[in-house]
């Protein structure tokens, strides 16, 4: 994704239709299907878990606070539907379900992850962005579920020992004081994007809503502001922040 660029523009594009089209807000419910017009079949545990992926994703590129609010609703939603609250992890399907005899859980990342895969990967990035310590308890409460097997057949789960290899290294924040529509913003975010920066998160202190949105759980984001009127970045882990700098 780039900014304003028309993979940005078909990225939020394709967001909004979802968000406008294939979501009813007033019962936070996400369906499945969309030919003409939207079909009754909610969604399943991967239509959450990659939406919600795609969203962390889209604010991290546009840094619009309303995909991260978005997404985190949708992992509330996630979890009253699939979460299994004794063992750890996500079954696919609803409880409850008429014509489903055997609740599963997949974790076999082939062609595509595992919706579980993503689905820890996404609870690690939320209690990064958000500091939803409940959302990282729900994520080793996964990795412990499927311990087993990462260790008899890792190479059956690449992409949960990615979110594993997460779990185990501190977090780390990339903030960016700055106007959103910032040049230097955007030349910012280009030279952190030549760093291959496992396990970062970008999160950006708007002086407006976003960092509003953002410091409320957040404490840090507070005092985060620019540097002579520039755009400035803060450089953190496990919540304590750099020397900020505005030098490239």
């Amino acid at each position: 994704l780039s900014d304003g660029g028309k993979y940005g523009q078909a990225a939020i594009k394709a967001a909004s239709f979802i968000r406008d089209e294939m979501y009813d807000a007033s019962h936070q419910t996400l369906y499945r299907i969309h030919r003409g017009k939207r079909s009754d079949i909610k969604g399943f545990l991967d239509d959450h878990a990659f939406m919600i992926q795609g969203l962390l994703d889209l604010y991290e590129t546009t840094f619009d606070i309303q995909w991260v609010e978005w997404a985190a609703k949708l992992q509330e939603r996630q979890d009253a539907l699939f979460l299994d609250t004794e063992h750890g992890g996500y079954f696919g399907t609803e409880a409850n379900t008429s014509d489903i005899l055997l609740r599963m859980k997949d974790d076999y990342d082939g062609a595509e992850p595992s919706a579980n895969s993503i689905a820890v990967m996404n609870l690690l990035r939320l209690n990064h962005m958000l500091g939803d310590n409940k959302a990282l308890e729900k994520a080793e409460s996964a990795l412990g579920h499927f311990s087993v097997k990462l260790n008899n057949q890792p190479s059956g789960m690449p992409q949960m020992l990615v979110a594993l290899d997460h779990s185990l290294h501190p977090t780390r924040q990339i903030v960016f004081a700055a106007e959103p529509s910032s040049s230097e913003l955007s030349k910012m975010k280009r030279q952190l994007h030549h760093r291959f920066i496992p396990g970062k998160v970008v999160l950006l202190a708007d002086g407006g809503n976003g960092q509003a949105f953002l410091a409320k759980s957040l404490e840090f984001i507070q005092s985060v502001s620019r540097i002579d009127n520039k755009a400035t970045a803060y450089v953190c882990e496990d919540y304590v922040c750099q020397r900020p700098t505005n030098d490239l």
